[in-house]
């Protein structure tokens, strides 16, 4: 909003609004797809007969989350 007009803050407000709303969705999907990898790595463990197959197969998908917010931290040091 510093940055802005102030003839342009309602706007402003609504992009960066708007650019939260979809933020929100695009995590709660990675978060869905996380929740589907774990079930599958999960079962397809127990399956093969893997030792820990349940830690296992949440561990392997929690580490999907790293890409994300590898780039997640890149973008807040450049902000900074």
């Amino acid at each position: 909003m510093k940055l802005t007009d102030e003839e342009k803050h309602a706007k402003t407000g609504r992009v960066i609004k708007e650019i939260s709303t979809l933020v929100r969705q695009y995590l709660g999907g990675i978060t869905l797809v996380v929740l589907i990898l774990c079930f599958l790595n999960t079962i397809g463990l127990m399956v093969i007969g893997i030792k820990y197959a349940l830690l296992l197969g949440i561990l392997s998908a929690l580490m999907n989350y790293i890409p994300y917010f590898g780039t997640l931290n890149r973008y807040v040091k450049n902000s900074l």
